[in-house]
C-alpha cells in the first residue's frame, strides 16, 4: 500500500511518499518546499504518478 506524509519543519515542506508492503521503502521524498500549496501539488502529482 503506498502512503504519503505532508509535513513542515524548518526548512519548509517535506513531501515523502512510501510503500508499506513487505516493509517500509520510501519511493519519493522531496524536501524544502516553500508552501503547503507546492507541497500538497509534489504529492498530489507524486500520487498520480505512483498509481
Amino acid at each position: 500500500m503506498i502512503r504519503g506524509i505532508l509535513d513542515h519543519g524548518s526548512n519548509g515542506w517535506r513531501v515523502e511518499l512510501y510503500d508499506t508492503e513487505p516493509l517500509r521503502r520510501t519511493i519519493i521524498e522531496i524536501d524544502e518546499l516553500p508552501t503547503w500549496a507546492d507541497a500538497s501539488a509534489v504529492m498530489s502529482s507524486a500520487f498520480r504518478l505512483v498509481s
